[in-house]
């Protein structure tokens, strides 16, 4: 009786031990994934030119404007045309191909370096490499695109003058929206990372597979409504502020899914993802001369 009431205060004592223990080496993998993936000069500037398009463009858009190249328009239709600009743009592209080229080099790039087993020999749990290796991806394409995203807001209403942004912004609908986007991106970055993560650990080539997820992402326009929510742009499309109605004739529309239908779909989704890479990886084995 006595033996079994210590065995009990052990284990009693020792959990919190295991959760701070687990807590501090994902905060290691979250630090050392996020400053190699930064450092390096060659991801840094492919992060930064895909996020830069979007800007440049609007850019170019309000420099033509103060040129009286531009045309003018009320901050309703503006707000209307940001909202196509953000989905088709952010939503569809530069989301997408963010979280392909992060997320599918996570683990692939460290077996083509030869350094995955440095990883493998210290005594951390690999579903911590995955979970640390994820965090630190979603942080990253996150925190790009939300930039990017705000600044090219800011540069779209700034031909409506100075007044006319503040009345947008602080008496209108303008951080609202940004908000809406910004829990759309992070989604979308969520999402399209637990899948590009999965496919890097699976596949040698999966940049490959990647463009078949993009056919099927644009091609969900067009299929039955029953179809389309297994996609992950069904959900962003649903969580839009401003309704975006697909410019493709073809098209067939279907009534969008609730807040609370896309936050568990695709978390669920995300869920299954990282628990299927947790399980691979405990039992990969690298082999360099094979991979």
């Amino acid at each position: 009786m006595m033996e079994s009431n210590v065995a009990r205060r052990v284990q009693n004592t020792s959990a919190p031990s295991h959760w701070k223990l687990w807590l501090s080496q994902l905060k290691g993998i979250f630090r050392l994934e996020i400053k190699r993936n930064l450092v390096q000069k060659r991801n840094l500037m492919e992060y930064l030119t895909l996020v830069s398009i979007p800007v440049i463009l609007i850019l170019i858009k309000a420099i033509r404007y103060f040129l009286g190249k531009g045309q003018t328009h009320s901050l309703a239709e503006m707000t209307s045309i940001y909202a196509y600009v953000f989905y088709y743009f952010y939503v569809r592209m530069v989301i997408f191909f963010f979280s392909l080229s992060l997320f599918t080099k996570l683990i692939k790039s460290e077996v083509a370096d030869r350094t995955i087993h440095y990883y493998f020999l210290t005594p951390v749990k690999r579903s911590l490499i995955i979970l640390g290796k994820y965090i630190s991806g979603l942080s990253i394409t996150f925190s790009f695109i939300s930039i990017s995203v705000f600044l090219s807001y800011i540069l779209f209403y700034v031909p409506c003058g100075t007044a006319e942004m503040s009345k947008h912004f602080l008496q209108g609908p303008g951080f609202d929206l940004i908000g809406s986007f910004l829990l759309i991106i992070f989604l979308g970055c969520m999402a399209y990372g637990a899948l590009f993560l999965l496919l890097g650990l699976t596949f040698k080539n999966p940049l490959v597979v990647g463009l078949f997820f993009l056919l099927w992402e644009v091609l969900s326009a067009l299929l039955p409504a029953r179809f389309k929510a297994f996609t992950i742009i069904f959900y962003l499309n649903s969580l839009m502020p401003i309704t975006v109605i697909p410019q493709d004739s073809l098209a067939l529309l279907a009534d969008p899914a609730s807040l609370g239908r896309c936050l568990f779909s695709l978390g669920f989704f995300v869920i299954i993802l990282l628990a299927i890479a947790a399980l691979m990886i405990k039992h990969k084995q690298v082999d360099y001369a094979t991979e």
